[in-house]
This record gives structure tokens, sequence and C-alpha cells, in this order.
């Protein structure tokens, strides 16, 4: 038990204690039966450190007393004697019995996480978290919990800021709770911190399918998941794979192209994107995007070949007009910015 003074007080000397100790063991050892017992500790509430000397000594002759011993840590602190409690449990924690030492192991937790918020001195709520954080990791790695108590334990693996026994609780609260948008954003975000991608990409499955509101993004995270790993060969499948139905996953796999220098690839999504747009604007943006990106890759007759196509369709845009004769001349195809001229020289004449 963790007090606020970290003072004990003693009402005798220690011969006194001794003396009277012996007593206390022989009379108790030989005249008490279990219920007796029981009682006597149980009515105490003050100064139990005769009691514990007794039944320290008692586990080391008869360790079947164990049952006894932690029904009455239950019982103690169940009727709010913390104190009894915490030590009684103490006493049980190397029990052989698997049982035992399960609740020995809670009802110890349990009181010093308690006391953490009792106590006012740094230094104890220290020494109180590392007495939780020891048994936490008993409890948990010998799963001393029943299944209805598993989302306790992951908050309390939160509250001691253990990342790996977070997660690993995490996944069994989601069995129990799979359509859990928020515990699957958590878990995401955990397996993402702990470096398991493909628990990372699991959970952005699952959460792609049942946060339909949120599922773009949630995409889009999948997308940069990829990226930021450089798997770049998952990054274009995925991007190809969305882009079928969205012109915003276009212009996306049209970036990643320019961005992996394969200008050729980003200029068939940008004429892409320009046939499915009914914006001039738009169109005019797309278009100019996908004979830049030709000149950005050095492949200049493609580039040129490219506005020739299509100038027709923008031959009444003076701007575009404008922007072919440039492209024309800069990549040295003399005869279409010639050709262009006597056009437009004859459109105006009309």
């Amino acid at each position: 038990m963790y007090r606020a003074d970290n003072q004990r007080v003693y009402v005798a000397t220690y011969q006194e204690i001794l003396l009277t100790f012996i007593s206390f063991a022989v009379i108790l050892f030989v005249l008490y039966p279990k219920e007796l017992l029981q009682e006597q500790i149980l009515k105490e509430t003050s100064n139990y450190d005769l009691s514990m000397l007794y039944l320290k000594n008692m586990l080391k002759q008869d360790p079947s007393n164990e049952s006894l011993m932690i029904f009455l840590a239950e019982q103690s602190l169940s009727s709010g004697k913390r104190d009894l409690a915490y030590r009684l449990s103490r006493l049980l924690l190397g029990s052989q019995d698997t049982e035992i030492k399960k609740k020995a192991y809670l009802v110890s937790y349990n009181i010093a996480k308690a006391d953490y918020y009792y106590v006012k001195s740094q230094e104890q709520r220290k020494k109180i978290l590392k007495d939780l954080d020891d048994a936490f990791s008993v409890i948990v790695k010998n799963e001393y919990y029943n299944q209805d108590d598993l989302y306790r334990w992951y908050e309390e693996a939160e509250f001691l800021h253990k990342d790996q026994e977070k997660y690993e609780l995490l996944k069994k609260v989601l069995m129990q709770n799979p359509n859990d948008v928020a515990l699957l954003t958590t878990a995401y975000y955990l397996a993402n911190k702990l470096e398991k991608p493909k628990d990372v990409l699991k959970f952005l499955f699952q959460l792609q399918e049942k946060d339909r509101k949120n599922r773009q993004k949630w995409l889009f995270t999948e997308y940069h998941f990829f990226m930021k790993r450089e798997e770049y060969v998952q990054a274009e499948a995925f991007l190809k794979k969305n882009s079928d139905d969205s012109d915003a996953w276009k212009e996306l796999l049209a970036n990643f192209y320019t961005w992996t220098k394969k200008y050729k690839k980003a200029s068939n999504v940008y004429i892409q994107l320009y046939k499915t747009s009914e914006d001039e604007d738009t169109q005019i943006l797309y278009f100019t995007k996908a004979i830049q990106i030709l000149q950005s890759g050095n492949y200049l007759d493609e580039a040129a070949n490219l506005g020739h196509k299509y100038e027709k369709h923008f031959f009444t845009n003076i701007k575009v007009r404008n922007f072919l004769l440039k492209l024309y001349i800069a990549t040295n195809h003399l005869d279409k910015a010639r050709a262009l001229s006597n056009r437009i020289l004859k459109s105006e004449v009309k």
C-alpha cells in the first residue's frame, strides 16, 4: 500500500512485537480454524503487521491456505481495507497456483491504480507507475483477464503508454466490435506507428469498406502509404485501378507518371482527361499539359505531332493557336508553323 507521507506508525518496540508475534502465531496456528482466522483479520482496522507475519509463515507451512488468503484479499478490497488487501495480494504474487496468482495480480493492480490518483508525491507516483507497469505486463502476457474486460485493459495499456500491448489488446477488442470505425482508425494509426505494413493495409481496406463517408480519405491514405515506402509498382497499380471511374485519380496518375519521369504515359493520361472533359477551359488545360509533359521529357517530335493532331479542334481559340505556333517553332517543326500561320491568315481575310 502506498502512503502519502511515506511513514509507518509502530505502537511497540521490535522486541515487544516479536514476543507478541510468537504468542499470536502459536495461538492462531494451534487454536484457530480458518473461519475464525478470517474473522480476526477482517476485524483489524489499523496495524496489519502481525497478521502479515503470521500469514506469511502460515503459507510456508501450508500452501493450501492460499485460497483463504486470496479470498481475504478480495473481501478486504470490497470492504474498503485497501492496505490489508494490498499486503495479502503481494504475498501471493509468487503462487504456483495459476488462478491464485491471477487474482493476486489483479487485486494488487487495482489497488495500485487507485493509489496512483490518491498520492501527491511525484516520487511515489513514479514508483506506483513502475509497479503498475510490471503487474500489467504479467497480466497481459498470461491473459489474466476476462474477455468482457478486454476494453478495460486496452485502456490501461493506453494509460501506461504501452503501444505494443495496446495494439494486441485492440485487435482482440475489434474481434468483438468489427464495425467500430473509431477502433479501426486507432488500429490503423497504431499499426502504422509500430511499422506493421500488412496490418496497415488490412485496416485501411476495412476502413474503406466500413467508413463510406470518408472512403476517399482512406484511399488517398493508402496511396501515400505506398509512396512513403517507395513501393512504386503498387502505387501505380493502385492509381490505375482507381482512375477508371474518377478524373481526380486520373490526374493523380498523371502526376505520378510525371514524378517518375514516365512522360509519355503522363501525356496519354492528360489526353484522356481532355477527351472526357466538357468544359473548354479545362480541355485547354489538360491538352497543353499533355504537350508540355512531352517537352519536359525531350520528346519534341511527339509533342509537335500531338499538337498538330488536335489543331483543328482548337483553331478558333487564339490562345491555343499562339501556343501551337510557339510549340512548332520550339520543336523545329517549321512546316507545321507555316501551315498554321497560313490558315490563320486565310481565316482573318474572310
